[in-house]
């Protein structure tokens, strides 16, 4: 059970972000919905089946290149990660839906089974992979935004959900 979170750890991780100070530890089991965390650093960020949507991430560092962070069966819709520079993050199985990636730096992420309709990408760096995304869900425009500048012309047909064979 998560905790909740409380004026004075409020301020404390304000503090600690002000100062460059990782909040990993502060914020772990605790409800973070709704919360301003921009400019923080995370080292360590494992959410699983959580509802943290509308939290402000802009500019933070989230992750490390030593340990896998996991967000995994959450709820981030309309978060903002503009800016935001990943570690290695395992994303996986949430919903995104309507959150900002705009300029996120994200080469290590995996984010298979993730919704990200709706949400912005403009000048992301993000690895496109099947090992990656597979199963990630985008808006066709992502593609038709992707590929207008390389010079040739893409049809995207949506994969209709007929009858699984499985």
């Amino acid at each position: 059970m998560l905790q909740s979170m409380t004026h004075q750890l409020r301020e404390k991780i304000q503090r600690h972000i002000k100062n460059g100070i990782d909040i990993s530890e502060l914020i772990k089991d605790v409800s973070i919905k709704g919360e301003d965390f921009g400019y923080a650093k995370i080292s360590y960020f494992h959410r699983v089946g959580e509802d943290f949507s509308n939290t402000n991430f802009y500019n933070a560092s989230i992750g490390s290149d030593d340990k896998i962070s996991m967000i995994l069966n959450c709820n981030i819709q309309h978060c903002n990660f503009q800016k935001v520079k990943f570690g290695k993050v395992f994303l996986r199985h949430s919903d995104a839906r309507w959150a900002s990636f705009r300029e996120v730096i994200a080469p290590e992420v995996q984010y298979q089974f993730t919704d990200f309709r709706g949400c912005s990408f403009c000048h992301a760096v993000l690895k496109i992979g099947t090992e990656e995304g597979i199963g990630a869900k985008f808006d066709t425009a992502f593609f038709q935004d992707l590929t207008k500048g390389w010079g040739i012309e893409i049809e995207v047909k949506e994969k209709s959900s007929g009858p699984s064979n499985v």
